[in-house]
């Protein structure tokens, strides 16, 4: 059936919708370890309210593996997988060595230097470094981010950023015990986001239904409200809310509990500017510009992760991807 035909049958109520997208700007992830000392490294890197709680296996330098030959070196990480492991081969040249090459780490081998007899070259974290190159697909999958629990930090003005809400967070302190008494070879890490907004407002059928002159006042001034009332997109607060919201009842991550099975709702506070906005629907979008996936349980590993949620589901109401 064409839209022409669709829209003609005048199912709906309305010619025109507004909408919500809310993508991936940009991400920052750090090993929960070393969470204190990238602060205060990076000071001004941290600026996020949004955070997930992410995992993956342990990866560590296997110092018996390093060979070199003058200015050229290799050596193996190894990435744990509880009873097994897996290798990856690193190799790499230094034109400035002046005498041989050597490593020097200690237990447990996830910190490594390599240096000639005069000066060190290289200091590196085995799990930083290996996500700096391509390795066969057997070990990508083997370094995707599960994530386990999906949350925000933001105060009454805005100024609580993430970093400082795990601080004492109970929900990290059990996953971290989890981990280590369950899944010694995993880690956890932090995923910091932060996300672009902007809202679109469809009129693609605003000549092709035959709206009711009571329906024709509303559509009007939702038209207007549009135009001339853009405070959503300055509402950091309610948009923060829905995000987390959203991530978590699109992830469904094993350590949350609230907005699984609850979102969308009227009955949540935390975003009720969008039901007064009369926003129809939410759009998720998640890009990794990186080599590696995240999943859940319940969601499969991907680079891209996409999602619709309707905040008004009147079955007389149209969506912006319901013909395509």
């Amino acid at each position: 059936m064409s839209i022409d035909k669709m829209f003609g049958e005048n199912n709906f109520r309305f010619g025109v919708e507004s909408f919500l997208f809310m993508s991936l700007d940009h991400f920052q992830i750090v090993q929960a370890k070393e969470l204190e000392s990238f602060e205060a490294r990076n000071p001004d890197s941290l600026d996020y309210n949004l955070y997930f709680i992410i995992q993956r296996p342990k990866v560590r330098v296997d110092p018996n593996s390093f060979k070199s030959n003058h200015k050229v070196a290799s050596l193996n990480l190894i990435v744990e997988n509880g009873e097994t492991h897996h290798e990856c081969i690193l190799s790499f040249e230094i034109p400035k060595a002046q005498t041989k090459l050597k490593i020097q780490t200690k237990y447990p081998y996830e910190t490594f230097v390599i240096g000639d007899e005069i000066q060190p070259f290289l200091i590196a974290n085995a799990g930083i470094i290996i996500d700096e190159a391509e390795w066969n697909d057997i070990v990508t999958t083997h370094l995707d981010y599960e994530i386990l629990y999906i949350g925000q930090a933001f105060g009454k003005e805005g100024n609580r950023l993430a970093h400082q809400r795990l601080s004492n967070h109970s929900t990290l302190i059990k996953i971290l015990s989890d981990i280590n008494k369950y899944s010694p070879h995993m880690e956890a890490h932090f995923m910091f986001v932060e996300f672009k907004y902007s809202n679109a407002l469809s009129s693609a059928a605003q000549d092709l239904i035959k709206v009711s002159k009571p329906n024709r006042i509303i559509q009007d001034k939702k038209i207007q409200d549009f135009f001339s009332d853009q405070r959503i997109l300055n509402d950091r607060k309610t948009l923060i809310n829905i995000t987390e919201a959203a991530l978590i009842k699109y992830f469904q991550p094993r350590y949350n509990s609230n907005f699984k099975d609850t979102f969308p709702s009227s009955a949540h506070k935390s975003y009720q500017n969008l039901y007064e906005k009369d926003i129809k629907s939410i759009y998720l979008e998640i890009e990794l510009d990186h080599l590696r996936k995240i999943y859940t349980k319940k969601v499969c590993r991907e680079v891209r992760h996409f999602s619709q949620f309707q905040i008004n589901k009147d079955r007389d109401r149209y969506d912006l991807f319901q013909f395509s």
